[in-house]
Protein backbone atom coordinates (compact mmCIF):
# COMPACT_ATOMS: atom_id res chain seq x y z
CA UNK A 1 0.00 0.00 0.00
CA UNK A 2 1.22 3.63 -0.98
CA UNK A 3 1.57 5.50 2.49
CA UNK A 4 0.38 8.40 1.37
CA UNK A 5 -3.02 6.64 0.61
CA UNK A 6 -3.46 6.11 4.90
CA UNK A 7 -1.10 8.45 6.31
CA UNK A 8 -2.63 11.75 6.16
CA UNK A 9 -5.84 10.48 7.77
CA UNK A 10 -4.02 8.72 11.26
CA UNK A 11 -4.52 11.80 12.98
CA UNK A 12 -8.20 11.83 12.20
CA UNK A 13 -8.82 8.09 13.12
CA UNK A 14 -6.88 9.00 16.93
CA UNK A 15 -10.32 11.64 17.30
CA UNK A 16 -12.67 8.49 16.21
CA UNK A 17 -13.89 5.85 18.79
CA UNK A 18 -13.01 2.13 18.41
CA UNK A 19 -16.16 0.12 17.46
CA UNK A 20 -16.26 -3.76 17.77
CA UNK A 21 -18.14 -6.10 15.60
CA UNK A 22 -18.22 -9.70 15.74
CA UNK A 23 -17.97 -12.20 12.25
CA UNK A 24 -20.68 -14.64 12.70
CA UNK A 25 -19.12 -17.13 10.49
CA UNK A 26 -16.18 -17.07 12.38
CA UNK A 27 -16.80 -15.64 15.99
CA UNK A 28 -13.98 -13.48 15.50
CA UNK A 29 -14.36 -9.92 16.69
CA UNK A 30 -12.85 -6.96 15.28
CA UNK A 31 -12.24 -3.26 16.79
CA UNK A 32 -12.61 -0.98 13.86
CA UNK A 33 -12.54 3.13 13.30
CA UNK A 34 -13.62 5.26 10.31
CA UNK A 35 -12.87 8.70 9.82
CA UNK A 36 -14.16 10.76 6.64
CA UNK A 37 -14.19 14.54 5.30
CA UNK A 38 -16.93 16.26 3.03
CA UNK A 39 -15.46 18.84 2.23
CA UNK A 40 -12.13 16.30 0.41
CA UNK A 41 -14.64 13.73 -0.32
CA UNK A 42 -12.32 11.28 1.25
CA UNK A 43 -12.59 8.81 3.98
CA UNK A 44 -10.43 5.78 5.33
CA UNK A 45 -11.09 2.39 7.21
CA UNK A 46 -8.78 0.95 10.56
CA UNK A 47 -9.72 -2.66 11.45
CA UNK A 48 -7.68 -4.93 13.53
CA UNK A 49 -8.22 -8.15 15.13
CA UNK A 50 -5.64 -7.15 18.20
CA UNK A 51 -2.68 -8.84 16.65
CA UNK A 52 -3.29 -7.88 12.99
CA UNK A 53 -4.11 -4.41 11.45
CA UNK A 54 -5.82 -3.53 8.01
CA UNK A 55 -6.66 -0.34 6.44
CA UNK A 56 -7.76 1.18 3.18
CA UNK A 57 -8.67 4.75 2.31
CA UNK A 58 -11.01 5.97 -0.31
CA UNK A 59 -10.96 9.38 -2.25
CA UNK A 60 -12.87 10.90 -5.12
CA UNK A 61 -13.88 8.82 -8.14
CA UNK A 62 -12.79 5.61 -6.62
CA UNK A 63 -14.92 6.18 -3.60
CA UNK A 64 -17.74 6.91 -6.31
CA UNK A 65 -16.51 3.61 -7.97
CA UNK A 66 -16.81 1.43 -4.91
CA UNK A 67 -20.45 3.30 -3.56
CA UNK A 68 -21.54 2.66 -7.36
CA UNK A 69 -20.13 -1.47 -7.26
CA UNK A 70 -21.76 -1.73 -3.71
CA UNK A 71 -24.65 -0.34 -4.29
CA UNK A 72 -26.16 -0.73 -7.90
CA UNK A 73 -29.28 0.75 -7.21
CA UNK A 74 -28.07 3.36 -5.12
CA UNK A 75 -27.41 6.14 -7.97
CA UNK A 76 -29.56 9.21 -8.35
CA UNK A 77 -31.92 8.71 -11.28
CA UNK A 78 -30.74 5.05 -11.58
CA UNK A 79 -27.39 5.93 -13.29
CA UNK A 80 -24.61 3.75 -13.11
CA UNK A 81 -22.14 5.95 -14.09
CA UNK A 82 -20.43 9.52 -12.80
CA UNK A 83 -22.95 12.16 -14.14
CA UNK A 84 -22.40 14.71 -16.48
CA UNK A 85 -22.93 17.45 -14.22
CA UNK A 86 -20.04 17.78 -11.83
CA UNK A 87 -21.69 19.38 -8.86
CA UNK A 88 -24.84 16.80 -9.13
CA UNK A 89 -22.14 14.32 -9.10
CA UNK A 90 -20.42 15.96 -6.06
CA UNK A 91 -23.75 16.30 -4.31
CA UNK A 92 -23.88 12.68 -4.81
CA UNK A 93 -21.13 11.54 -3.39
CA UNK A 94 -21.38 13.33 -0.43
CA UNK A 95 -24.72 11.49 0.01
CA UNK A 96 -23.01 8.37 -0.12
CA UNK A 97 -20.04 9.25 1.94
CA UNK A 98 -22.76 10.67 4.63
CA UNK A 99 -24.33 7.19 4.76
CA UNK A 100 -21.50 5.39 5.19
CA UNK A 101 -20.18 7.41 8.33
CA UNK A 102 -23.63 7.03 9.57
CA UNK A 103 -23.19 3.30 9.12
CA UNK A 104 -19.62 3.52 10.94
CA UNK A 105 -21.02 5.42 14.06
CA UNK A 106 -21.55 3.93 17.59
CA UNK A 107 -25.50 5.04 17.03
CA UNK A 108 -26.01 2.64 14.31
CA UNK A 109 -23.61 -0.52 15.00
CA UNK A 110 -26.16 -2.47 16.60
CA UNK A 111 -27.93 -2.50 13.27
CA UNK A 112 -24.58 -3.23 11.15
CA UNK A 113 -24.47 -6.15 9.34
CA UNK A 114 -20.77 -7.41 9.26
CA UNK A 115 -18.88 -10.14 7.76
CA UNK A 116 -15.12 -11.07 6.70
CA UNK A 117 -13.81 -13.35 4.38
CA UNK A 118 -9.94 -13.83 2.67
CA UNK A 119 -9.56 -10.91 0.06
CA UNK A 120 -8.71 -11.84 -3.82
CA UNK A 121 -7.17 -8.14 -4.67
CA UNK A 122 -6.39 -7.43 -0.71
CA UNK A 123 -5.98 -9.23 2.69
CA UNK A 124 -9.60 -8.99 4.38
CA UNK A 125 -12.70 -8.56 2.60
CA UNK A 126 -14.84 -6.94 5.40
CA UNK A 127 -18.55 -6.40 4.10
CA UNK A 128 -21.03 -3.87 5.93
CA UNK A 129 -24.66 -3.25 5.42
CA UNK A 130 -27.01 -0.54 7.00
CA UNK A 131 -30.77 0.28 6.01
CA UNK A 132 -28.97 3.01 4.07
CA UNK A 133 -25.91 1.95 2.66
CA UNK A 134 -23.82 -1.76 1.62
CA UNK A 135 -20.16 -1.55 1.54
CA UNK A 136 -17.06 -3.40 0.54
CA UNK A 137 -13.88 -2.41 2.07
CA UNK A 138 -10.70 -4.20 1.17
CA UNK A 139 -7.80 -3.42 3.55
CA UNK A 140 -4.23 -4.23 3.38
CA UNK A 141 -1.97 -4.48 6.23
CA UNK A 142 0.67 -1.80 6.28
CA UNK A 143 3.46 -3.85 7.49
CA UNK A 144 4.35 -4.85 10.50
CA UNK A 145 6.24 -2.21 11.78
CA UNK A 146 3.86 0.25 11.20
CA UNK A 147 0.76 -2.23 12.28
CA UNK A 148 2.14 -2.32 15.71
CA UNK A 149 2.65 1.42 15.81
CA UNK A 150 -0.65 2.57 14.79
CA UNK A 151 -2.02 -0.26 17.14
CA UNK A 152 -0.28 1.15 20.18
CA UNK A 153 -0.88 4.92 19.25
CA UNK A 154 -4.46 4.26 19.28
CA UNK A 155 -5.31 1.35 21.37
CA UNK A 156 -2.32 0.07 23.81
CA UNK A 157 -1.10 3.34 25.06
CA UNK A 158 -4.62 4.74 25.84
CA UNK A 159 -5.63 1.29 27.34
CA UNK A 160 -2.84 1.64 29.83
CA UNK A 161 -4.17 5.09 30.49
CA UNK A 162 -7.89 4.16 31.25
CA UNK A 163 -5.89 1.15 33.34
CA UNK A 164 -3.49 3.39 35.27
CA UNK A 165 -6.54 5.57 36.31
CA UNK A 166 -8.91 2.67 37.04
CA UNK A 167 -5.68 1.65 39.25
CA UNK A 168 -4.85 4.52 41.08
CA UNK A 169 -8.46 6.08 41.50
CA UNK A 170 -10.27 5.58 44.92
CA UNK A 171 -13.09 5.74 43.30
CA UNK A 172 -15.02 2.98 41.12
CA UNK A 173 -15.24 4.02 37.55
CA UNK A 174 -19.13 2.69 37.68
CA UNK A 175 -19.80 5.53 40.33
CA UNK A 176 -18.16 8.27 38.94
CA UNK A 177 -19.44 10.79 36.65
CA UNK A 178 -19.15 11.56 33.28
CA UNK A 179 -17.33 14.76 33.93
CA UNK A 180 -15.47 13.44 36.92
CA UNK A 181 -14.01 10.78 34.84
CA UNK A 182 -13.51 12.84 31.89
CA UNK A 183 -11.22 15.37 33.91
CA UNK A 184 -9.28 12.29 35.62
CA UNK A 185 -8.87 11.07 32.63
CA UNK A 186 -7.47 14.12 30.95
CA UNK A 187 -5.17 14.72 34.00
CA UNK A 188 -3.43 11.39 33.42
CA UNK A 189 -3.15 11.81 29.50
CA UNK A 190 -1.43 15.11 29.71
CA UNK A 191 0.86 13.78 31.92
CA UNK A 192 1.57 10.98 29.56
CA UNK A 193 2.05 13.53 26.47
CA UNK A 194 4.43 15.88 28.57
CA UNK A 195 6.57 12.59 29.85
CA UNK A 196 6.39 10.73 27.44
CA UNK A 197 4.86 7.01 26.89
CA UNK A 198 7.33 4.97 27.80
CA UNK A 199 7.29 6.71 31.31
CA UNK A 200 4.35 5.69 31.79
CA UNK A 201 4.40 2.09 31.08
CA UNK A 202 7.40 2.40 33.56
CA UNK A 203 5.25 3.73 36.37
CA UNK A 204 2.21 1.67 35.20
CA UNK A 205 4.03 -2.05 35.57
CA UNK A 206 6.06 -1.54 38.17
CA UNK A 207 3.43 -1.67 40.53
CA UNK A 208 2.77 -4.92 42.27
CA UNK A 209 -0.67 -4.97 41.75
CA UNK A 210 -1.23 -4.23 38.27
CA UNK A 211 1.81 -6.94 37.29
CA UNK A 212 0.58 -9.34 39.26
CA UNK A 213 -3.10 -8.85 38.48
CA UNK A 214 -2.24 -9.05 34.44
CA UNK A 215 -0.15 -12.50 35.44
CA UNK A 216 -3.21 -14.21 37.40
CA UNK A 217 -5.18 -12.74 34.65
CA UNK A 218 -3.00 -14.61 32.29
CA UNK A 219 -2.43 -17.79 34.07
CA UNK A 220 -6.57 -17.78 34.67
CA UNK A 221 -7.16 -17.37 30.74
CA UNK A 222 -4.60 -20.17 30.30
CA UNK A 223 -5.93 -22.88 32.32
CA UNK A 224 -3.59 -22.36 35.16
CA UNK A 225 -4.70 -24.82 37.76
CA UNK A 226 -2.34 -22.67 40.45
CA UNK A 227 -2.43 -18.73 39.64
CA UNK A 228 -0.22 -16.49 41.42
CA UNK A 229 -1.83 -14.63 44.37
CA UNK A 230 -2.26 -10.69 43.34
CA UNK A 231 -0.68 -7.98 45.94
CA UNK A 232 -0.01 -4.72 46.14
CA UNK A 233 3.13 -4.37 48.27
CA UNK A 234 6.19 -6.29 47.75
CA UNK A 235 6.45 -6.29 51.45
CA UNK A 236 3.37 -9.06 51.48
CA UNK A 237 5.96 -11.04 49.44
CA UNK A 238 6.86 -12.33 53.11
CA UNK A 239 3.79 -13.82 53.78
CA UNK A 240 2.51 -14.61 50.47
CA UNK A 241 5.48 -14.90 48.38
CA UNK A 242 6.03 -18.81 49.40
CA UNK A 243 2.56 -19.60 48.53
CA UNK A 244 2.99 -18.01 45.37
CA UNK A 245 6.02 -19.66 44.57
CA UNK A 246 4.31 -23.12 46.17
CA UNK A 247 1.52 -22.57 43.53
CA UNK A 248 3.52 -22.44 40.37
CA UNK A 249 7.15 -23.96 41.19
CA UNK A 250 6.50 -26.21 43.83
CA UNK A 251 2.41 -27.45 43.68
CA UNK A 252 2.22 -31.15 44.46
CA UNK A 253 1.66 -33.44 42.26
CA UNK A 254 -1.00 -36.38 42.19
CA UNK A 255 0.61 -39.87 41.37
CA UNK A 256 -1.08 -41.53 38.78
CA UNK A 257 -2.68 -45.19 40.04
CA UNK A 258 0.21 -46.76 38.01
CA UNK A 259 3.03 -44.89 39.26
CA UNK A 260 1.72 -45.28 42.74
CA UNK A 261 1.61 -48.86 42.54
CA UNK A 262 5.08 -49.50 40.59
CA UNK A 263 6.02 -46.88 43.98
CA UNK A 264 4.35 -48.94 46.17
CA UNK A 265 5.93 -52.41 44.79
CA UNK A 266 9.56 -50.67 44.69
CA UNK A 267 9.48 -50.18 48.11
CA UNK A 268 9.14 -53.85 49.24
CA UNK A 269 11.15 -54.90 46.80
CA UNK A 270 13.79 -52.80 48.38
CA UNK A 271 13.23 -54.21 52.30
CA UNK A 272 13.93 -57.42 50.84
CA UNK A 273 17.38 -58.80 51.43
CA UNK A 274 19.15 -58.54 48.46
CA UNK A 275 21.00 -61.66 46.83
CA UNK A 276 24.33 -61.92 46.90
CA UNK A 277 25.76 -61.35 43.98
CA UNK A 278 29.44 -61.24 41.69
CA UNK A 279 30.29 -59.80 39.20
CA UNK A 280 31.54 -61.52 35.76
CA UNK A 281 34.20 -60.02 35.17
CA UNK A 282 36.88 -59.32 37.16
CA UNK A 283 39.23 -55.96 37.39
CA UNK A 284 40.46 -53.48 40.20
CA UNK A 285 37.31 -50.87 39.43
CA UNK A 286 34.98 -53.34 39.61
CA UNK A 287 36.17 -54.79 43.14
CA UNK A 288 35.91 -51.33 44.05
CA UNK A 289 32.57 -50.76 43.46
CA UNK A 290 31.59 -54.82 44.27
CA UNK A 291 30.11 -53.68 47.27
CA UNK A 292 27.10 -51.27 45.82
CA UNK A 293 26.60 -52.98 42.97
CA UNK A 294 24.45 -55.75 44.18
CA UNK A 295 21.32 -52.47 45.51
CA UNK A 296 21.84 -50.78 42.27
CA UNK A 297 21.19 -53.60 39.73
CA UNK A 298 18.46 -54.60 42.29
CA UNK A 299 16.74 -51.49 41.97
CA UNK A 300 17.21 -51.60 38.11
CA UNK A 301 15.37 -55.03 38.01
CA UNK A 302 12.48 -53.80 40.96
Amino acid sequence: MAEESYKHHLQALLDQPWLVKTDEATNLSYLFKFTFSLDALSCCFLVTDTKTVWIEAKEGKYLARRARNCNPSASRDGYSEPRVNEEDERHWRREQLTKLAEAHSMRMIEDLDFSVKAGTDSDLEIFIASPQISWRWDVVSPGASAGSEILFKHLVLPLINVAGLAFNSSEAFSTMTDASLTQSLDKMARTTRVTGSHTELRKFFSKPRVATALQRAAQVVAYSSSPNVIISSLDETSTTGENAEMSVDRAPTRLQPETQQATSSYTVAKSEPVQSWSPTVAGPSTKVHEHKMPEARHNLTA
